[in-house]
């Protein structure tokens, strides 16, 4: 589950970056409530937002506006949702996504 949060929190941060503190900050919460649909726990959650902050930082990912994150980001978490039905390994769709945004 962490893993999962941490990915769902890559897509917050290319939104945390947005110029626009309003819009950015709709767009987190948007994000955040995409994530609580996926059962995802506050504690991880957190954990999430620490390390995407540092994703960004590092990579300079957060250009995107709030449209393009959610629509870069939405089939991610539809990948996350589709293998914990089917039992895949979250740590492995983590780093098929992060290698690929980065």
């Amino acid at each position: 589950m962490d893993n999962i949060l941490l990915l769902i929190l890559v897509f917050i941060g290319a939104v945390l970056a947005n110029p626009l503190p309003i819009a950015c900050a709709d767009c987190e919460a948007d994000l955040k409530r995409m994530s609580e649909n996926l059962n995802l726990n506050n504690a991880t959650w957190n954990e999430g937002i620490i390390y995407v902050k540092k994703v960004c930082d590092e990579h300079r990912l957060c250009t995107l506006d709030c449209d393009e994150a959610k629509k870069k980001f939405k089939p991610i978490f539809e990948e996350i949702k589709k293998a914990n039905k089917e039992g895949n390994n979250e740590a492995q769709i983590c780093r098929k996504t992060l290698n690929c945004i980065e």
